[in-house]
Order: structure tokens, then C-alpha cells, then sequence
């Protein structure tokens, strides 16, 4: 799966996947202490490091368009919890241009993105931010809080339409029975706790 997303192939989201592990290890070696727990993420952090040496960047930009989950927030906080710079530089590897470029500058690029694809990117991008202060992931996490937030959401708190963010124009026309999925509401509050 992994070689096919990164031939651009029809693939689910391997990356996703290999986050929601990683996270749980870290959770298991965060409360319980077991070593081992941590010696797994480390080698399967080390493993990502071989996946992008492989690659140019152009290619693994174009990698990034298949949702990849919280890889940029789960490889922070073993960067947090090793203080080892390489996880830092892994985790920065996510760091999706095409999507953190415009948030970066105050830009809104998301009509017609998957929803929840991008929340988790924000995500990391604020970890980031309040662990290194670094001023380009403050702005990509603050910059898509305040559009999600404030122009993209509905009086109960959700937004999307089909998991799709719709144009801010026409927010009233896509407000149906496929808004607001629970997943999306769940990341904007993670985003809005660690802002």
C-alpha cells in the first residue's frame, strides 16, 4: 500500500493507518512506561525517514494529496518525547504545501477539500507552533482555526458538507443530512484545545 501511494496509485490511506498505531504506542509508553512501546514507534518512525529518503520532494508532495492522518502531530510528539531532532525533521516531512503554503500566508484554500484530511494537519501544525514557536506552523494552525471556525462552520458547531468543505459563498445551500460529521466536529475541538 505504501508503494502504491507513493506511485499515486489508487490506494486508501496507509499513512493514516500507520498513525493511528503510532499513537496508540506512544499513548502505551506515555501511560505505562514500557520501553518497548517507545522502541516501536522509534523504529517505525525511523522506517517513514527510509520511505522519504526514497522519494524527491515533488513525488512525496504528491504523496501528501492521500490522507495521511496525524502523522505530523503523532511524529512531534515523539519528537516532544525523545527530544531527538530527527523526529522533528520527520514530522516537518507533512508539512503538505499546497494546503499549509496559503494557510501560511493568511490564505483560505480549502472549498472543496476533504474535511477531515485537513483538520489533523492543522493539528499538527499547532503542536508544532506551541512546542518550537516555529511562526510559519503558529499561522497555518491559527489561520485554519479562524476560517473552519468562524467562516466555515454552522450555529451547531460542525461544518462540511459529505466531508467536503463547500464554498464560504454558498455555506447555506450544503447544509443537509450529510453535515457535520462527528469526526470533523471531534478534531476542531482537539484544534481548538491545543490553540
Amino acid at each position: 500500500f505504501f508503494d502504491r501511494v507513493e506511485r499515486r496509485e489508487n490506494v486508501w490511506a496507509p499513512y493514516y493507518t500507520l498513525h493511528k498505531i503510532l499513537a496508540g504506542a506512544l499513548d502505551v509508553y506515555r501511560v505505562t512506561g514500557d520501553p518497548a512501546a517507545l522502541e516501536a514507534v522509534r523504529g517505525m518512525a525511523s522506517w517513514v525517514g527510509f520511505r522519504a529518503s526514497r522519494l524527491a520532494p515533488p513525488q512525496w508532495q504528491a504523496m501528501l494529496e492521500t490522507e495521511f492522518g496525524g502523522m505530523e502531530d503523532v511524529l512531534t510528539e515523539l519528537y516532544v518525547t525523545t527530544g531527538n531532532l530527527e523526529h522533528l525533521r520527520l514530522a516537518r516531512l507533512f508539512d503538505h504545501r499546497s494546503v499549509f503554503d496559503p494557510l501560511a500566508r493568511g490564505e483560505d484554500p480549502l472549498d472543496g477539500l476533504h474535511a477531515n484530511t485537513q483538520i489533523p494537519k492543522a493539528i499538527g501544525a499547532a503542536l508544532d507552533c506551541e512546542t518550537t514557536g516555529e511562526p510559519r506552523y503558529c499561522a497555518v494552525a491559527e489561520t485554519f482555526w479562524q476560517r473552519v471556525a468562524l467562516h466555515r462552520s454552522y450555529a451547531i458547531g460542525g461544518h462540511s458538507e459529505d466531508e467536503h468543505f463547500s464554498p464560504v459563498a454558498h455555506l447555506s445551500r450544503h447544509l443537509g443530512e450529510s453535515t457535520a460529521e462527528t469526526c470533523n466536529t471531534y478534531n476542531m475541538l482537539r484544534l481548538t484545545r491545543r490553540l
